[in-house]
């Protein structure tokens, strides 16, 4: 094997995408190319050299897609206290509100790049695994008229129609086991997203369905064996929207690639806390 072999086979151009490669192995690459561009270009001619050089140019390119990948989501196991509050209705129609304070230390973060403002979205799918089940299936529209009515306070009727047809969330636990939940600026600006799992992992990141894809592990103990869950997360940072599914990978990239982020012109409201759980069944 010769030395653009080398370089070649080492940097899996045809077969590894750019994001799967690590920053590691990325350096290695590179420094391997050069070294050998430049131990040829002492005893070999000058056509030698010059394939070696398009060789660590391709390999150079390699590495400049990867450093063009915007690492828009991170995770951390740092323990951080969140504060939350709860208003509950007595029998004699008195309200009382209830603080509390808890800690998580299994957190997904997403980097806006400073937006704060955007306007609600939904999804509607291409494929889906199994049929929808209605007791498991939230849409836009009823969430927003749930949880801030007043933000459809004069919106177009075609506005609310369009928020009727997209999904919000949905899980399924026969069968296939999936969950899916679609979350828009006042739920990813300043929030954490909180995985009821244990050292969330970062597998990968690149891209699908031209959107921003992240590929996250995270695990937990049953009975004494240790799980593996399986995440996807998608980012559309232009509808500042993130898509978060659980599920096998095969099953999770397979929605992602048959589904359409829709973008209401319904504006959402100020984040109402600084948390939110992701990937939960029911």
């Amino acid at each position: 094997m010769n030395n653009i072999d080398t370089i070649l086979q080492s940097a899996d151009l045809p077969e590894l995408p750019v994001e799967a490669i690590s920053d590691e192995r990325q350096a290695n690459i590179l420094s391997g190319a050069l070294q050998l561009v430049h131990q040829d270009a002492k005893k070999r001619s000058r056509r030698r050299v010059m394939r070696i050089a398009a060789a660590a140019a391709a390999a150079i390119a390699v590495l400049c897609g990867a450093a063009a990948i915007w690492h828009y989501a991170s995770v951390s196991t740092e323990e951080t206290v969140y504060h939350t509050e709860d208003t509950r209705t007595l029998s004699d129609g008195t309200e009382i509100t209830y603080f509390e304070d808890f800690t998580s230390d299994s957190i997904i973060r997403i980097d806006t790049e400073g937006r704060t403002e955007g306007t609600y979205c939904g999804v509607q799918f291409g494929w889906l695994p199994t049929a929808l089940v209605p007791d498991h299936t939230a849409y836009l529209y009823n969430v927003i008229a749930n949880r801030n009515p007043e933000q459809l306070d004069g919106v177009s009727d075609s506005q609310i129609e369009m928020a009727k047809d997209c999904v919000y969330s949905t899980d399924s636990t026969s069968q296939v086991k999936y969950t899916f939940s679609c979350l828009s600026a006042n739920e990813i600006v300043s929030c954490d997203l909180l995985l009821l799992l244990d050292d969330p992992t970062i597998v990968k990141e690149g891209t699908l369905n031209g959107l921003y894809a992240c590929w996250i592990e995270a695990y937990r103990t049953d009975r004494g064996s240790d799980v593996t869950s399986h995440f996807l997360l998608l980012y559309d940072p232009e509808k500042l929207c993130l898509v978060f599914l659980g599920g096998d990978w095969e099953v999770t990239e397979k929605i992602a690639e048959n589904m359409t982020i829709v973008q209401t012109e319904i504006p959402t409201p100020e984040p109402s806390r600084n948390y939110i759980y992701v990937g939960a069944y029911g």
